[in-house]
């Protein structure tokens, strides 16, 4: 995207920073969404229980409390996940 965004190399900072808000939308619309959209609801639902927390890390304990849920059963969704982003 960048180079389609600039007259001239070489490229500059002044470039990447007027470029990085596209590209972090067209991420968040192209490539995140999609896999967003594939998940479970399941799936969904965990990831929105852990943005609640804000900026971790943070334990799945500390989820399973907050949200009166079985620890086992969140450690199974977290590892589905991580081994959906490996693929």
């Amino acid at each position: 995207m960048i180079w389609n965004s600039i007259e001239s190399s070489p490229v500059k900072i002044d470039n990447v920073k007027d470029c990085t808000e596209k590209v972090i939308k067209r991420l968040d619309e192209n490539v995140f969404r999609v896999r967003f959209n594939r998940l479970t609801s399941g799936e969904k639902t965990f990831l929105r229980m852990m943005a609640n927390f804000g900026k971790g890390p943070y334990k799945l304990a500390d989820i399973a409390t907050e949200f009166s849920l079985v620890l086992s059963n969140l450690s199974t969704v977290s590892a589905k996940l991580i081994k959906k982003n490996d693929t």
